[in-house]
């Protein structure tokens, strides 16, 4: 079993016990089962996630599960199982650290989510479940929405099978402590089909109020 591991640059590619001392590194390896698994930790850019899914998509190579954590700062751990289409890259020669900072264009994918739920706490966070079909981009499509409201994941908890997607994501506003009542509202009204094209233009402007946290579904 091989992996190739990356910081900086593209380094040799060693056994399962290699490890990388830079800022931020990777390391991935086949399985039995046909699926890839990869692992990637320290500090990750403002995005990273979207950035890595949407690459992914387009190489593609599909997240089938993932978890995902953020800890001090920038630091992130992050483990993901991918598997491949008829057509896609060979995994193992993807340098998957640039990913997470590629500027890859945003594609009109609508999410077609069957059950949601929108739950901010006390602490800021919001909380974000959803049920789907397994739709190609659709973890791209869903953190690119995130992101253009400019939430920010700092846990990610993926998994897709026979039935769908079962998502769970728990964001943070980009500025300030908490997310406004009216992208709570848009958020809500993305994951409830309302709006399901990729928006265009700038963020929704605060409009006051309580805002909406509709609930389609009880928890996952």
């Amino acid at each position: 079993m091989f992996v190739r591991v990356h910081d900086s640059a593209p380094a040799e590619i060693g056994r399962t016990r290699a490890r990388a001392s830079a800022q931020r590194s990777y390391e991935v390896h086949d399985t039995p089962s046909g699926t890839v698994h990869l692992r990637l930790w320290g500090s990750l850019p403002l995005g990273w996630a979207g950035s890595l899914t949407r690459g992914l998509a387009d190489a593609g190579l599909s997240v089938r599960r993932a978890v995902a954590r953020r800890g001090a700062g920038t630091a992130w751990i992050a483990a993901f199982e991918i598997e491949r289409t008829s057509e896609c890259a060979d995994p193992m020669l993807v340098d998957y650290l640039a990913l997470t900072t590629a500027a890859a264009a945003a594609r009109d994918v609508d999410l077609h989510v069957t059950r949601h739920r929108v739950e901010p706490d006390a602490s800021g966070c919001v909380h974000i479940e959803v049920e789907a079909p397994d739709q190609p981009g659709f973890l791209a499509g869903l953190l690119e929405r995130l992101r253009f409201l400019r939430l920010e994941p700092i846990a990610l908890e993926i998994d897709t099978g026979p039935d769908g997607a079962r998502d769970r994501i728990s964001v943070r506003p980009c500025e300030g402590d908490r997310v406004s009542p009216g992208t709570l509202r848009v958020l809500d009204e993305v994951l409830a089909g309302t709006l399901l094209c990729a928006p265009k233009g700038e963020p929704p402007e605060e409009t006051g109020g309580s805002g909406s946290n509709r609930s389609t579904s009880a928890m996952l």
